[in-house]
């Protein structure tokens, strides 16, 4: 066996001389260097995550559409304050014999969505009894039904009282909707706006106790 055998140390082994075997250097401006992998881009995108949902009429610059189907679309008692109207509070069904009916009125909630994917509830106020039906009341039901088949912009007329609906002009995308059932969606938006009884805080500011 022959004692001046050389030995090249690990960190320099023939593994990793580099390019000095005659290989052309990298060049990452050739035309297949300049290709993107359109599985990659697939792959690396997001699922993005519901974490609330707005209690809302729609807003006057925005396209909305409402879900068709029935199961989202519920009758609830909300508790509005005139500084806090778009964040309404929810009376559970079962704590309406507890609280007083002047405190709370009943809507109508439906899915709907904007074209930038925001999902909210579309609250439509329902005249109790001794209301007179109006003409905010009524063109805010024809407009949902509207939104039901196609995008919308849901506008006031003060002048007139009234709703009108207006369509985009060009054909716009379907919408998609989030897979979560209504009651989910419930959840998100009353998480931390639920009447849980006549001794509500709220209830108290209502009534003057606080």
């Amino acid at each position: 066996m022959s004692v001046n055998q050389e030995v090249i140390p690990p960190e320099i082994s023939s593994s990793n001389l580099g390019p000095n075997d005659g290989e052309k250097p990298f060049d990452p401006f050739t035309p297949e260097n300049l290709r993107i992998d359109q599985s990659y881009l697939l792959q690396a995108g997001t699922k993005t995550h519901l974490l609330h949902v707005a209690v809302r009429r729609p807003r006057k610059q925005e396209f909305i559409q409402v879900h068709p189907g029935e199961e989202y679309h519920t009758v609830q008692a909300l508790v509005e304050l005139d500084e806090e109207r778009d964040t309404p509070y929810w009376v559970p069904p079962n704590l309406l014999s507890e609280i007083d009916p002047s405190v709370y009125k009943l809507f109508d909630l439906y899915l709907a969505i904007n074209r930038a994917g925001v999902v909210f509830l579309w609250k439509v106020r329902i005249p109790d009894s001794s209301e007179k039906v109006n003409a905010w009341h009524s063109t805010a039901r024809d407009a949902v039904l509207f939104g039901k088949e196609k995008w919308i912009k849901l506008v006031p007329d003060t002048n007139e009282g009234c709703y009108h609906v207006e369509e985009p002009v060009s054909k716009l995308s379907e919408p998609v909707w989030p897979k979560l059932p209504l009651i989910e969606l419930m959840r998100l938006a009353f998480k931390n706006l639920v009447i849980d009884g006549p001794g509500h805080e709220i209830l108290k500011r209502l009534r003057g106790e606080i």
